[in-house]
């Protein structure tokens, strides 16, 4: 993107000297403007969640998750242990870390191109180190080694918000870049939502997607002039290790939406039409489970008055089934292993 705003450049320029139409102001340098400030944005927001990464391995984020955990939340071994540490409230909600001067990481430097990390904040830094630790494989530092690669993401257009989202590298989670709103939106939200996942499978069947860490990330161009800000949730990617053909998002809509690419999300209506006729069939064990599991979801989410969700469900096409009885296989093997889940 870079070799595609110089190129604009150049063009601007050329025709900046046989025409006044590319004067100042024009038209054609408005243009360019745009995309320089587009290539600009789409840097930050590949490299955001890198530094986000960076900040969490800082010293000041280290000192502070061990102070709350009594040592390094690697040493905290049992689940209740992580569970109290989740709704402690003697921390600091918020936690800012400020880069006067850039960081010794020369590739994350190269990678920039012009864009300096300034600063950021990272929300309830001791609770979500040990919710990453308590439900992430590998614990928080595998969730911080994941984090500082990642890419752009296609989410099959299954949502309204138009929210930019990175996948990291290895497939293991998504990042979701936010409006300022929703960030402090969740900021409002999150003692409720700590005291509700902690309950989660054991206590409490769930779907809901677990927010594994919250960042405002804050660049700075070279001669400190301007900033340009993210705000990001990262989430689990709930399809990782599985191989999804059609994902349908399912909330009743009567809308249309896309369905006829593959790689788009679907609502109620396709499913049905992708599954022979049928809806999701369950063995009633895994039913059981399933609408213990939305209820508890659904409750916690209108006591904190969030109306907008619903129920993602992935496609795996199985070898040897047809496409709907693979849909509905996997939806019952999802199910049971929910319920699996649940009970251990």
């Amino acid at each position: 993107r870079r070799d595609d705003v110089d190129a604009a450049a150049a063009t601007a320029t050329a025709t900046a000297t046989t025409t006044a139409a590319s004067a100042s102001g024009s038209p054609a340098r408005s243009g360019l403007v745009q995309r320089a400030l587009f290539a600009k944005n789409e840097r930050s927001s590949a490299l955001c969640s890198a530094v986000a990464a960076l900040a969490l391995e800082s010293p000041q984020a280290a000192a502070e998750v061990a102070r709350a955990a009594g040592g390094p939340i690697g040493s905290v071994g049992s689940a209740e242990a992580l569970c109290a540490l989740m709704s402690a409230s003697d921390g600091p909600h918020k936690l800012e870390v400020k880069y006067d001067e850039p960081p010794d990481e020369p590739e994350l430097l190269r990678a920039c191109g012009g864009l300096l990390p300034a600063r950021v904040a990272i929300l309830f830094p001791a609770a979500f180190a040990a919710l990453r630790q308590r439900f992430c494989e590998g614990g928080d530092a595998s969730f911080v080694a994941s984090l500082r690669h990642a890419r752009p993401w296609d989410s099959g257009h299954g949502g309204r918000s138009g929210s930019t989202f990175l996948k990291t590298c290895d497939g293991r989670f998504l990042i979701k870049l936010v409006p300022r709103h929703e960030y402090h939106a969740f900021f409002e939200h999150a003692p409720a939502y700590f005291a509700f996942v902690r309950t989660t499978p054991t206590t409490l069947p769930s779907l809901l997607v677990k927010v594994l860490g919250a960042f405002h990330v804050e660049f700075r161009s070279a001669d400190k002039k301007s900033t340009h800000s993210q705000w990001l949730l990262v989430q689990e990617n709930l399809f990782f290790g599985h191989d999804v053909v059609r994902m349908c998002d399912l909330k009743g809509a009567q809308r249309h939406r896309a369905g006829d690419d593959p790689d788009d999300t679907v609502v109620d209506e396709h499913l049905f039409q992708l599954n022979g006729g049928y809806p999701l069939l369950l063995s009633e064990a895994a039913k059981a489970q399933l609408t213990r599991a939305l209820w508890n979801d659904t409750l916690f989410l209108s006591s904190i008055n969030v109306m907008d969700y619903s129920l993602l469900v992935g496609m795996v096409q199985r070898a040897g089934a047809s496409n709907g009885n693979a849909a509905v296989a996997s939806a019952d093997a999802a199910a049971e292993a929910a319920a699996d889940a649940a009970a251990d």
